[in-house]
């Protein structure tokens, strides 16, 4: 497949992707401390870390 005939089909399911609202977009985000997140001025448990107990900072 040439690079021309590459960048065609890519643009045209990048462009189907899009029409169908199935393109990942990455939100805006405070508050990062691990176990919560801010998104939107709400504050939300974090489930996408492996870290959302908070346990890596626990003394023991």
């Amino acid at each position: 497949m040439s690079r021309t005939m590459w960048q065609t089909f890519l643009s045209e399911r990048l462009q189907q992707a899009q029409e169908q609202d199935a393109v990942r977009r990455r939100d805006a985000n405070d508050g990062a401390d691990g176990r919560t997140l801010l998104i939107n001025g709400r504050r939300a448990v974090n489930f996408s870390g492996n870290d959302y107990l908070g346990l890596s900072r626990h003394p023991a």
